[in-house]
């Protein structure tokens, strides 16, 4: 869960750069309409407003138009065990760094 978390952060941003979506970009939309309503979360304020720019009946626009309408919900389980992987995650190479430099002192 914690790549979900990772993965629909870069998305976010890769969407607040749109001026306008580029071709097939309703691929990335679906992914990204997935792992948001996996974890409970709505997209970045930029991203939306990227997203608003997206007019028609295009699969890309009733996509961004669900996007849009996403709430987050704070404290949901399968965000906090995202995020509480990513902890753990960091905890574990912040170990392995200083077991390695313990090692390095010794040596």
């Amino acid at each position: 869960m914690a790549e979900w978390f990772c993965e629909s952060g870069i998305i976010n941003e890769f969407i607040s750069t749109w001026n306008t979506p580029p071709p097939q970009s309703h691929h990335l939309l679906e992914l990204q309409l997935d792992l948001l309503s996996r974890l409970g979360l709505s997209l970045s304020t930029e991203a939306s407003e990227a997203l608003r720019e997206i007019k028609g009946s295009s699969k890309s626009a009733k996509l961004a138009k669900q996007l849009c309408t996403l709430e987050s919900q704070p404290g949901s389980s399968p965000q906090m065990e995202a995020i509480l992987q990513a902890y753990e995650a960091r905890l574990a190479r912040a170990e392995r760094v200083e077991s390695y430099l313990s090692k390095q002192k010794q040596s």
